[in-house]
């Protein structure tokens, strides 16, 4: 697929057409490997190799790697914080949940801000915990 994309060609191919490739080809697929993980798909991997081709210099090259990864890099930036606030309110959810175990099934959600049972103090009810128990209560006759 690769080099069906002209992303990858192999080097020359055997009497039986299997495909042999130069020592060079591994840092090509672990670069290709890596655009890929930070969100590159094959075909926009093959359209900026085609715009690369055509700079007549290095330095309009960094430069067009420069905006491309920068502008990468910004997207990758915001899905890491994305992530880490919802990791924050997984870890809520789990602390809450530990507290709450000896708790009734379906409790109202404003008991549940409010109570001071079992010796742990009124918190706010994470989403995560508030959203099922909704569910459970819209669910039951």
């Amino acid at each position: 697929y690769y080099e069906q994309l002209g992303i990858l060609t192999p080097e020359s191919r055997t009497d039986a057409g299997y495909r042999l490739y130069s020592e060079r080809a591994l840092i090509q697929i672990e670069w290709i490997d890596k655009l890929n993980k930070i969100g590159f798909s094959l075909p926009e991997i093959r359209d900026f190799l085609s715009d690369f081709e055509s700079m007549e210099t290095a330095s309009d090259l960094m430069e067009g790697l420069q905006a491309l990864y920068q502008e990468k890099l910004l997207e990758v930036e915001q899905q890491i914080a994305h992530l880490q606030q919802l990791a924050s309110e997984l870890r809520e959810s789990v602390e809450f949940a530990d507290r709450c175990k000896p708790c009734q099934l379906r409790p109202e959600e404003i008991v549940c801000s409010s109570c001071n049972k079992y010796g742990h103090a009124p918190i706010s009810v994470p989403v995560l915990i508030a959203g099922v128990q909704e569910s459970l209560h819209h669910s039951t006759p």
